[in-house]
């Protein structure tokens, strides 16, 4: 069950990706040469035009191999290579854009028809913060100082960083918004503010347009952790939940076994930080295409084939390493059951 729920997973999200490459490319002209889902040996594969289409048996991503004066091919109008800077950067960018685009689709549709999720007040700790700004069990907190909250990690991480300041949050209560004022309490243990409420979330029915607004906030704060992950990765620090394809195919069992919403919107969730991982400027990803094309427009030179091909070399090294270590830490958090 976690493989087959992993294979969709990874394979909806990988075809979004390369259809976002292949649909660009094809609008442009470009020859692409072959079109494929899957790595490793070929399973199936059908010749329209000049592109081979192939069904590999390794479910793991895809690619588009591009007429670029490969294999003796003379270079033409619609080889990669002879193409307008533009269109081959808008080429390379439409696979990132189009796993955003999957995961808005995706994430807006469900609040559409689940409902937005918020953050509700559970309780209230008398004495504290909370309680001296009027705030009560069954309210709905929308606003912090006029940012959308639309998970308690969001409010927790604003009032964390607003100890002794006044912040304005803006509740909803019996279907009308309340305005209130309170000043998070420092908390001695950890330094961090708190107004002394637990919290728990629900699901808040909307329009189409509001659930569309909302699940675009949703995922710009999925993009924010993300980056935010990536940055820690690059740092050295807090590797620990850092997960690969077991921990991947774990969630999936689990998204599966919850009922389809929950695994839309895990698919979701792997789509915009697919797309927003494949914008890091290294070598064998989107980012570090675009980052090696934008340095040859700008000094007019092209670099030379003995550096390029090092730091792909460096770049798979650098994944090779990554995945083992996540790999490791997804086998490590299954054993030790956290």
């Amino acid at each position: 069950m976690a493989f087959l729920s992993f294979i969709i997973v990874f394979g909806i999200v990988s075809i979004v990706h390369e259809l976002g490459h292949f649909l660009t490319a094809k609008a442009f002209g470009f020859r692409i040469l072959e079109f494929a889902i899957g790595f490793g040996p070929t399973l199936w594969k059908k010749r329209r035009g000049d592109t081979e289409y192939c069904l590999r048996a390794l479910p793991f991503g895809g690619l588009n191999r591009f007429d670029d004066g490969e294999d003796g091919r003379v270079r033409d109008g619609r080889s990669f290579g002879m193409r307008p800077f533009y269109q081959r950067f808008l080429v390379i960018l439409s696979g990132p854009v189009m796993n955003v685009i999957l995961a808005i689709v995706l994430v807006a549709s469900l609040f559409a028809v689940a409902g937005t999720p918020v953050t509700m007040i559970d309780q209230t700790i008398p004495g504290s913060p909370a309680e001296a700004a009027g705030l009560l069990e069954g309210d709905i907190i929308l606003r912090i100082n006029g940012q959308p909250m639309l998970t308690s990690e969001s409010i927790v991480s604003v009032l964390s960083g607003s100890s002794d300041i006044p912040v304005d949050i803006i509740v909803e209560r019996g279907g009308e918004a309340v305005e209130v004022t309170a000043v998070p309490a420092k908390d001695p243990s950890d330094g961090r503010g708190k107004i002394g409420i637990y919290m728990i979330g629900t699901l808040k029915k909307t329009g189409p347009a509001e659930a569309f607004a909302n699940g675009v906030r949703f995922l710009s704060e999925i993009v924010r952790l993300t980056v935010a992950a990536i940055g820690r990765l690059f740092l050295g620090s807090d590797l620990s939940q850092v997960s690969g394809p077991v921990g991947i195919a774990v969630a999936s069992a689990e998204a599966a076994k919850s009922g389809m919403p929950s695994f839309l919107l895990l698919i979701a969730l792997v789509s915009i930080s697919l797309g927003v991982f494949n914008m890091i400027p290294l070598p064998i990803l989107d980012g570090g295409w675009l980052l090696f094309m934008s340095i040859e427009r700008i000094t007019g030179k092209k670099i030379p084939d003995g550096v390029m091909n090092a730091l792909r070399l460096a770049g798979i090294a650098f994944f090779i390493v990554l995945a083992i270590y996540a790999t490791y830490s997804d086998i490590t958090r299954l054993i030790v059951g956290r």
